[in-house]
């Protein structure tokens, strides 16, 4: 099998596994905090939703390595949270057919956080959010602002600071973890094979400290 060159490995950036693991503790907090204050913050509620969406949206970027267009797209029918195995529906970008792929979703915060979302922003909007309605009712432009404020909250690399960074992180860290390429490039939506090899690039170049922080983790 060939590998892509290792210049396009040097071009991608991503957090590296202390950055990930703040970025994760920092989410998470924020958006528990959140989910407490809803219901406590009046007229003030419309401005906590929007944070409250802001850092929902980051976490949903870092868990299912979408595209910032694919994530603005996902309307309430493409999640599927109470499944046996949760997944989302993404419309993938980049191709000339319209396609669409199915991310599952491990994580108990991201599924907390979009049911309740969508509960808040009924409460606030005053009418139920339909099928066809957009979970994330943002501009592309505005979101990424967003997200650069909020990665700057824990990172320090301004060229870190935007959302593909999250979408590269995934997968670098699902390469990291051992997920089989082909199981990855579909839910990543890659055209080519490629192009997920260029997370394998990574991995081996600098797989000692995500190595490492897994054998911390599982360590008895």
């Amino acid at each position: 099998m060939n590998l892509p060159a290792p210049t396009q490995a040097d071009r991608i950036k991503y957090l590296t596994p202390d950055e990930t693991k703040r970025l994760e503790e920092f989410l998470r907090d924020r958006l528990i905090s959140m989910m407490g204050e809803f219901h406590q913050a009046g007229r003030y509620r419309r401005g906590l939703l929007k944070d409250f969406r802001d850092y929902l949206l980051t976490l949903f970027l870092l868990e299912t390595g979408a595209r910032i267009g694919e994530a603005l797209k996902v309307q309430r029918r493409h999640l599927k949270l109470y499944e046996r195995r949760p997944y989302v529906e993404l419309i993938t970008l980049k191709r000339r057919k319209a396609t669409s792929r199915k991310v599952p979703i491990f994580s108990d915060l991201l599924i907390s956080a979009l049911s309740n979302f969508i509960l808040y922003r009924e409460a606030v909007e005053g009418r139920k959010i339909n099928a066809n309605d957009l979970i994330f009712p943002i501009t592309k432009r505005q979101a990424e602002r967003n997200i650069k404020k909020i990665l700057l909250q824990v990172i320090d690399d301004k060229e870190k600071a935007h959302p593909h960074t999250l979408r590269h992180t995934y997968g670098v860290l699902w390469t990291i973890r051992g997920l089989n390429p082909f199981i990855l490039a579909n839910w990543m939506g890659h055209a080519t094979m490629n192009t997920t090899l260029i997370y394998t690039q990574i991995a081996i170049r600098d797989n000692y400290d995500y190595a490492r922080e897994l054998y911390q983790k599982s360590s008895i």
